[in-house]
């Protein structure tokens, strides 16, 4: 009997109670999943074994735009206005297209030529190198029906989440389309839809996989005529976006029963805006995220997402993504097995399980029935890993994405995005796979 402890740099992963030789065990599969890419350095003290992984790759830093010489020297404000007839050409062209044409794509991207070569090149270099750094942990993933990914950054460009998700080695990823706490929005480029659905392309990422994240401004459900029409412009600018980069699905959160409004009425406004929405833009799934139910938010119960479904019009477009802390904290138990097939039966009951298409995976640092919505990394938190060993092996939950939005591990000289996938695929490892199911965690 000893004490176990897995490190990827100063992150303690696992710590757990061993009986059953499980330090040679997570070596060997420690080493499969992170490859040449990281050393182990191993000690044992007195009953106490730890493994401790350091990072030997360099940082895979994301493309950056192109900066000229000229652009680069400051200029006299005059000609500060002025752009080149080739950026003006795209910004308009971006303007006059932006969702008023759909690219018919259903699972898999495009190959469109893409009207910047070196630009392009750029990103595939990036890509490129993304790919050796995720490598290992594709390679992992690459047979499971599972399509674990996480919400991962696009700075810098729309284009930059693809190489940031190769560089974990994600089998699926969201991404903000803009910036969650600013109504105003730059233009999307031709440049940027061509290159995001040509490297997804390139790379295997079929639209099904991506499943983006909408703003924090919005609230389709407000009293205020005001913000209600300001979040309905962001809801359809938003969906245009998916619907140029081609993809096939937006994950939003519902909104809330604020300014004076009733819930009923909450609801009613949120599937209106669903029914105007799907006018607007074509092709796109607006998919709703079961909320914790703090305060006036809609969404905690399953029943409320029920009522805006039924009065959706479309209702091919529209789907559910279920959040395990949101669901824990508003009172969906999913500490066992038995516990979430209570909640995925319920769930077909009120909804149909053919609406669900995707989840948000995230431990809850609040108790049971808390109403707080704090994520908390799985297993750290108080959800059971007995309940994420049973979703992950749940085979009604095969085939949509699976994102972490836990919080970052900060490790030295690692990106900060690629930790947060070390994480996922070693918490598959150990706890999907359920290498040694009695081993006490």
């Amino acid at each position: 009997m000893c004490r176990f402890k897995l490190f990827v740099e100063d992150t303690c992963l696992f710590e757990l109670t061993d009986s059953y030789g499980f330090p040679l065990a997570g070596e060997m599969f420690a080493r499969r999943l992170l490859g040449a890419n990281y050393s182990l350095q191993s000690s044992r003290v007195a009953g106490r074994f730890d493994q401790r992984w350091i990072s030997t790759a360099p940082t895979v830093a994301t493309p950056k735009r192109k900066t000229t010489a000229a652009a680069a020297t400051p200029k006299p404000k005059p000609a500060a206005k002025k752009k080149t007839a080739k950026r003006t050409a795209a910004a308009a062209s971006a303007v006059e297209s932006d969702g008023d044409e759909s690219d018919g794509l259903a699972d898999q991207f495009d190959r469109a030529p893409v009207s910047d070569a070196e630009e392009l090149k750029r990103y595939e270099k990036a890509a490129a190198a993304a790919v050796k750094a995720g490598g290992a942990a594709a390679k992992y993933g690459a047979g499971s029906e599972k399509w674990v990914g996480a919400h991962i950054s696009a700075a810098g460009g729309l284009v930059n989440a693809v190489p940031n998700a190769l560089s974990i080695g994600a089998r699926a990823f969201a991404f903000d389309l803009r910036s969650k706490r600013q109504w105003a929005v730059s233009p999307l480029s031709d440049l940027s839809c061509a290159a995001f659905k040509r490297i997804c392309s390139d790379h295997g990422y079929t639209s099904a996989q991506i499943l983006p994240h909408g703003s924090y401004l919005m609230n389709l459900g407000s009293h205020s005529d005001e913000l209600l029409k300001r979040s309905r412009a962001v809801f359809i600018e938003e969906l245009k976006r998916c619907n140029r980069l081609g993809i096939d699905a937006y994950n939003f959160h519902p909104g809330s029963a604020c300014n004076g409004g009733t819930v009923e009425e909450a609801i009613e406004r949120i599937a209106e805006s669903i029914n105007q929405a799907h006018v607007a833009v074509p092709r796109v799934v607006t998919v709703i995220e079961n909320m914790a139910g703090q305060g006036s938010v809609i969404g905690g119960p399953l029943q409320q997402i029920a009522s805006i479904i039924d009065k959706v019009k479309d209702k091919s477009r529209v789907g559910v993504c279920i959040d395990t802390c949101h669901a824990f904290a508003y009172g969906y138990d999913l500490s066992s097995k038995a516990a979430v097939d209570r909640l995925l039966s319920e769930f077909d009951r009120l909804i149909g399980l053919k609406f669900l298409r995707g989840m948000h995976l995230n431990d809850s640092k609040e108790a049971f029935g808390s109403r707080k919505d704090r994520h908390a990394n799985i297993g750290k938190g108080e959800i059971a890993l007995d309940g994420f060993r049973a979703i992950m092996n749940d085979p009604r939950l095969n085939r949509i994405p699976m994102i972490l939005e836990t919080p970052q591990y900060v490790l030295t000289g690692c990106v900060r995005d690629r930790d947060r996938l070390i994480w996922s695929h070693l918490f598959c490892l150990f706890v999907v796979r359920a290498a040694l199911p009695k081993t006490r965690f």
